[in-house]
């Protein structure tokens, strides 16, 4: 009788891992989709620019989105200062000036995001700034999974 909970225990285990693996793949193709999005809407906003068209996304995101997607096209082991971010946020063709002071917003956004652990502060530059890096979180999650289905 205990053999047959074993070998379905070891099946669930095996399954586990193996849609972990699957979960990460997705991960890895989603951010790949995502930096492509950036890409295209700075070549956009660009392009934009240079003919003196309006860029304007059917489906604007908001500001939150907008700065999560700029540290996402960084990837985790770059980092940026909160300028940087909105000139990212500016070179994607994201529309800073409807906000009175874009950095105050910027500020507590990146510090909501801090809070909830998808960027971090990690340190500081020559200048005293602090610089932050988005978080590989999911994939932190997945790692800690994937040890406890192995029994590590």
């Amino acid at each position: 009788m205990d053999t047959d909970y074993k070998t379905v225990l070891d099946q669930a285990k095996r399954d586990l891992l193996k849609t972990q693996n699957d979960l990460g793949e997705k991960f890895k193709e989603q951010e790949q989709l995502e930096k492509k999005i950036t890409g295209l809407r700075a070549t956009i906003a660009a392009l934009s620019r240079m003919l003196d068209d309006d860029f304007i996304e059917e489906d604007a995101i908001g500001l939150t989105d907008a700065i999560r997607e700029a540290f996402r096209s960084t990837g985790t082991n770059s980092n940026l200062i909160p300028t940087e971010v909105k000139g990212k946020l500016e070179m994607m063709g994201y529309d800073t000036a409807k906000y009175g002071n874009v950095m105050a917003s910027v500020h507590t956004i990146i510090n909501r995001l801090v809070s909830k652990g998808e960027i971090k502060q990690v340190g500081h530059r020559a200048d005293n700034k602090a610089c932050y890096q988005m978080t590989p979180k999911l994939q932190e999650v997945r790692n800690v999974a994937r040890e406890r289905a192995l029994g590590k």
